[in-house]
């Protein structure tokens, strides 16, 4: 059967686009470029070209945004600088390429304009390592047969992936996004990094299809978690150290994070990553917390909310949601510590000669772990003298040792994965 090829767009060839001849006015990269291997010397020039003629349209606050985030140095706008003003022999260079390579596309507007390389393919490798998009930078529906290298690179303003295809690697290691990004509906054949990348804005990916590795390594959210409703991630997908936005201090906002993380827990559910499953579970947990202390709208009526969300805020306090094992174990012991200074002191002012100090330790430990029986075995003549105040301890003791107890049962089976 033949393919029906009449409802494809037809791709134009960016080559002939003037965004990308300002990227690669000293030459393209060779075929044989890879994300690690290309001709650094070749990809110097041109990324002198291209933050040169950004940097003319660059204005004073935004550089100094550049370097405050520390996304840049302050020497790269200063003569010689990667990004500093280009000279007139470099502005006539160019031009000549624009001229030659591109004559009948006008070439990008001044003031900090947005790169655009849309509906095109790219055949080459591209290297964009160390670029800055004073303007940011539209790539929709663009198909890049080759890799596609944005390390390190700066986007001021949008960045637009719309329904793109990376057909060998996706690299934006260290890349920095002070607007919306959108990868939506973008596809990804081969390995796609985010390491250390930073997103300042809302980040969204979704619908979009991950075919290999995927890297969320270190990589920092800053506002919003990234939305990945309808989206396919491959099993190989990295999120360790990811430094996820605050939860925000409304109803609104912990509604959005709260549904991006239930996608995400979703979605590592699919891949049976449990620790990863949990973690999302945890964010999404918080987000219930102030969805919950703020659903009155008023700020007077705020307590009552936090009132009705204490027990969730009780459970991350004494067990992280039941994942941690240390927090309730400290719990325990303080709860025995408590105890044992508590029954001391009552008991000596009550003038009790059978419970001495270290009676005193013996029975705190005996209330906390109750369910045992130890202080009929060993302290019940103890047992039987104290005080009404010492009871009241006691019995205290022992209904918190168990709930203390089961949370660290539970804390133990998620983390070492029992069922």
């Amino acid at each position: 059967m033949t393919e029906n090829t009449s409802d494809k767009p037809e791709l134009n060839d960016a080559r002939q686009n003037p965004w990308y001849v300002l990227m690669t006015v000293a030459g393209e990269q060779p075929w044989f470029a890879t994300w690690t291997d290309f001709d650094r010397e070749l990809h110097a020039k041109n990324r002198r070209y291209f933050n040169g003629w950004m940097a003319l349209h660059l204005q004073d606050s935004d550089k100094l945004r550049l370097v405050s985030n520390g996304w840049v140095n302050d020497n790269d706008f200063k003569k010689g600088g990667i990004s500093a003003p280009l000279t007139q022999d470099e502005l006539a260079d160019i031009e000549a390429a624009w001229k030659h390579r591109c004559p009948k596309a006008p070439p990008p507007v001044t003031g900090s304009p947005r790169a655009e390389i849309t509906k095109s393919e790219l055949s080459r490798p591209l290297i964009c390592e160390d670029l800055l998009f004073s303007g940011g930078a539209d790539f929709t529906s663009t198909k890049f047969l080759s890799v596609a290298s944005f390390r390190r690179a700066y986007f001021l303003g949008e960045v637009l992936f719309w329904n793109a295809v990376i057909s060998e690697i996706a690299d934006f290691h260290g890349a920095s996004s002070d607007g919306f990004t959108v990868f939506d509906g973008v596809r990804m054949v081969d390995l796609a990094t985010f390491t250390d990348a930073t997103f300042s804005e809302e980040a969204l990916f979704s619908n979009s299809k991950f075919d290999k590795s995927t890297r969320f390594h270190r990589t920092k959210f800053e506002s919003e978690p990234p939305k990945l409703f309808g989206a396919s991630l491959h099993e190989d997908t990295d999120f360790t150290d990811t430094i996820w936005p605050p939860i925000g201090n409304t109803r609104e906002e912990a509604v959005q994070h709260r549904r991006a993380y239930e996608r995400l827990k979703l979605l590592m559910d699919q891949q049976k990553k449990i620790a990863d499953e949990h973690m999302f579970h945890r964010l999404e947990m918080r987000c219930k917390e102030v969805e919950v202390t703020e659903q009155f709208g008023s700020r007077w009526l705020r307590p009552i909310g936090w009132l009705i969300s204490l027990p969730s805020r009780a459970f991350r306090w004494t067990s992280n949601y039941g994942w941690s094992m240390g927090r309730p174990a400290l719990w325990l012991a303080g709860l025995w510590a408590a105890g044992w200074g508590a029954l001391n002191y009552f008991e000596q002012e009550a003038g009790n000669p059978k419970i001495t100090e270290w009676n005193a330790a013996a029975l705190s430990l005996s209330n906390v772990f109750g369910f045992l029986g130890f202080w009929r075995r060993f302290l019940s003549d103890d047992v039987g003298t104290l005080t009404t105040a010492s009871e009241i301890i006691s019995a205290s003791q022992t209904f918190l040792g168990i709930v203390f107890l089961f949370l660290l049962g539970l804390g133990t089976r998620n983390q070492f994965r029992l069922k």
